[in-house]
């Protein structure tokens, strides 16, 4: 969840202005939608972790460690193979127009 969370700060595209990150939490999932312009993108390269962060700076102070903040390795694929071996079930990842979705499921 920190990664998803981590991911939803970092890699949120903060020129969609209108675009507000929401994040969901029902009973057998979490949700968190972010605004996100692909450019092309396809969704294998965000599986397999081939993204650039647009705003560098801001992942430079989350990975500092002058900042003090503990974060998580591994990023997209990290937070796929960890969730599905925690929960059973693989998180689910689509882009929707002008946003990045994704869906973590609950325990099994």
């Amino acid at each position: 969840m920190f990664e998803a969370l981590t991911n939803a700060l970092l890699h949120r595209d903060y020129s969609l202005r209108d675009g507000v990150t929401r994040l969901w939490i029902f009973d057998d999932r979490i949700q968190i939608h972010n605004p996100y312009r692909s450019d092309g993108q396809r969704l294998e390269s965000i599986y397999c972790g081939a993204v650039a962060a647009p705003y560098p700076r801001i992942k430079s102070t989350f990975k500092s460690p002058y900042y003090g903040l503990e974060t998580v390795q591994g990023g997209i694929p990290g937070l796929l193979l960890h969730a599905q071996q925690y929960t059973g079930s693989k998180p689910e990842i689509r882009i929707s127009g002008d946003e990045f979705r994704i869906r973590i499921h609950a325990v099994r």
